[in-house]
């Protein structure tokens, strides 16, 4: 069980992380006005990177119980990587909710950086925090 969860864990990783630099990429791309092309394209990452993140949110969670018997036996390596990925998801969120407003985003563009420091933080924390 431990071992589906972690192998789950790291595809939500993989996803989350590899469509969320591809957003970043495409984004620098993107003439004015914007290609309709890379449009659908990110909207494609960014269904990727939620999905991953849902997959992440599931089998985390189900991991730390599984395997640890809950979160008061970890570490505060994990709780700041846990602080890392709730900013990490707030920040798709503001994505996701921006991308469906009228005009352009406002504060997705500046946390685009942002958002990829969290994710390599939060994978090095975890590295820290499960050695």
């Amino acid at each position: 069980m431990n071992a589906t969860l972690l192998v789950l864990h790291f595809i939500g990783l993989a996803m989350t992380v590899g469509a969320g630099f591809a957003q970043g990429m495409v984004a620098r791309m993107m003439p004015s006005p914007p290609n309709a092309e890379l449009v659908k394209v990110l909207g494609a990452l960014r269904n990727a990177t939620g999905v991953g993140l849902i997959v992440l949110w599931i089998s985390g969670p189900a991991l730390v119980w599984s395997k640890y018997g809950g979160f008061a036996n970890l570490s505060t390596a994990f709780s700041i990587k846990l602080a890392f990925v709730v900013l990490l998801t707030i920040g798709f969120l503001i994505a996701f909710v921006e991308e469906r407003r009228p005009g352009p985003p406002k504060l997705a563009p500046k946390l685009g950086p942002l958002t990829g420091l969290l994710g390599l933080g939060a994978i090095i924390l975890a590295a820290i925090a499960f050695g």
